[in-house]
């Protein structure tokens, strides 16, 4: 029962590609939530609380 070296290199690198996807969808988040936000309107306090 040998598997293919080729079939094992295509999986890792379908886990590789899952696992980058997953921690740059996790760190833009984490800037997103932790970032600092600009106000457009800087007039208008009511638009966005601070």
């Amino acid at each position: 029962t040998f598997r293919e070296p080729v079939s094992d290199y295509q999986v890792v690198r379908e886990k590789a590609a899952s696992q980058r996807r997953d921690v740059e969808r996790a760190l833009t988040r984490f800037m997103a939530k932790t970032g600092e936000t600009q106000s457009l309107f800087k007039d208008d306090i009511s638009a966005f609380p601070c």
